[in-house]
């Protein structure tokens, strides 16, 4: 009989451990966490994508309506939170990359193309006079 109540409750405590929301779980990832104590607290992340150097799983939540994002670098967590929007679109980045690459492209064309510079002109060493007299 102990036996059976024992088993009871402890399905009981797996069942309503095993209830959590996604968002319920996330709400346990905290800054300074290691990528796997991310995963076990909240699961896979819905999308996992680089940027700006670091690494950012995307979690969501209520078919999409809520999203939450952990931001890794050296592998912990620095950012736990909403969605970060980056400054400019990512065409908009692409467009100020590539004026970037061009104007360099072009001053190295520029330095490739240009005449060489002139050879400075030589210098002849003025005639050696003799320290002494030399007698014939």
């Amino acid at each position: 009989m102990r036996l059976t109540k024992l088993l009871f409750v402890i399905s009981i405590a797996a069942v309503l451990t095993a209830c959590q929301t996604p968002a319920e779980r996330f709400t346990k990832v905290k800054p300074g966490m290691s990528k796997d104590e991310v995963l076990e607290a909240a699961g896979n992340p819905t999308f996992s994508r680089r940027w700006q150097s670091k690494d950012r799983w995307i979690y969501t939540f209520d078919n999409r309506s809520a999203e939450r994002e952990v931001h890794f670098e050296n592998g912990k967590a620095t950012y736990v939170g909403g969605t970060v929007t980056p400054p400019v679109s990512a065409a908009e980045q692409d467009r100020l990359n590539s004026s970037g690459v061009k104007a360099w492209e072009s001053e190295l064309v520029k330095e490739t193309l240009a005449p060489a510079p002139p050879e400075p002109e030589a210098v002849v060493p003025a005639p050696r006079k003799p320290k002494y007299e030399e007698i014939n």
